[in-house]
């Protein structure tokens, strides 16, 4: 959802669509798109129907990475622009593919970076540019994201189940 409220936000689009194969995921982004524009995007599990259906211009593929380029493919080749989210694929012949399609078909392929541009991240720069967090000498930065439930021993080695 961050890069599509930026994208609404911008005031450039209009959503058409939402598709999750979770009818859960697609209520909770509908009633946030209500909140932020006027849309009234069509809802899809399939990503395929979607891209039949509504032609759209762009397309913000943010779906679980194995997703990432057969429908990076499928939206190009459909004639849409493309958001995408990384890491694009999981092999370099998946990066190549994309690649490959987006020359053929002409269409621009960008791969998102949020981390320049959520408002959290961006706050948190401009905080440390101001200078009010003194000479910053040194950073030490981990994620934790507890998948599965598991949290490893910063600095550790860890197993995942």
């Amino acid at each position: 959802m961050n890069i599509l409220r930026e994208a609404i936000r911008s005031g450039e689009v209009t959503v058409v669509a939402l598709c999750d194969v979770d009818e859960a995921q697609i209520k909770k982004a509908d009633a946030e798109v209500h909140q932020l524009c006027h849309d009234h995007p069509k809802h899809f599990k399939d990503f395929r129907d979607c891209l039949r259906s509504t032609k759209p211009d762009i397309v913000i593929n943010a779906t679980p990475d194995h997703w990432h380029a057969l429908i990076a493919i499928e939206a190009m080749k459909g004639g849409a622009h493309l958001f995408l989210e990384k890491p694009i694929g999981h092999t370099v012949k998946e990066g190549t593919a994309i690649q490959q399609v987006a020359r053929d078909t002409q269409r621009i392929c960008i791969v998102d970076f949020h981390r320049r541009y959520s408002p959290h991240n961006v706050s948190g720069m401009e905080f440390l540019k101001s200078g009010k967090a003194g000479e910053v000498r040194e950073v030490r930065a981990f994620v934790n994201y507890r998948w599965g439930g598991v949290s490893p021993t910063p600095g550790a080695c860890a197993r995942w189940p």
